[in-house]
């Protein structure tokens, strides 16, 4: 009576489950694991943001140049130290117009051509779109306006906080 009949035996549908649990897990594990495709796309992410911040931060230091270099023509007396820090203009005022927020530049900015190589720098902070950024080692060139600063940069603030190394 059973002789003829065909079918899936037990043991071969425990055996398919028990490979399709393993490859669910495998599967899951590349996703969200700690080197998974959102761990990475996180990192990436960040990685632009601080690029972009960056961006922002060189762009605020060119603009005071450019913006120092045709007040200096009329006014030798200008230093850079004194535009930089300017209320009325300056990197500060610069970084405020391209949309951050709670921007902090402390004294030393600006440092001595004699001195610019040894200079440690200072760290300047500032929000974009309520993100937390913090550049280390920033320096600029008194004599030149030439610009440096470290190429790892802050992202974030206490636990949330990670640290992005950019390129040149």
């Amino acid at each position: 009576m059973f002789k003829g009949q065909k079918g899936v035996t037990l043991v071969a549908l425990v055996v398919t489950i028990i490979v399709l649990l393993i490859l669910a897990g495998v599967s899951i594990s590349m996703v969200v694991g700690q080197n998974g495709i959102l761990t990475r796309t996180r990192g990436s992410v960040n990685n632009q943001n601080a690029a972009s911040a960056k961006e922002k931060l060189t762009m605020a230091c060119s603009a005071t140049e450019m913006a120092f270099q045709q007040e200096w023509a009329a006014n030798q007396s200008l230093t850079r130290s004194d535009y930089y820090y300017d209320a009325n203009g300056g990197v500060k005022k610069e970084l405020e117009n391209n949309g951050c927020t709670d921007v902090t530049i402390p004294a030393g900015l600006v440092v001595a051509q004699d001195t610019y190589a040894s200079a440690a720098g200072i760290d300047i902070t500032f929000k974009v779109n309520g993100t937390l950024y913090k550049f280390t080692g920033v320096k600029v060139n008194a004599q030149t306006g030439g610009i440096g600063m470290n190429k790892a940069v802050t992202v974030g603030s206490g636990t949330d906080a990670a640290t992005v190394n950019l390129a040149d």
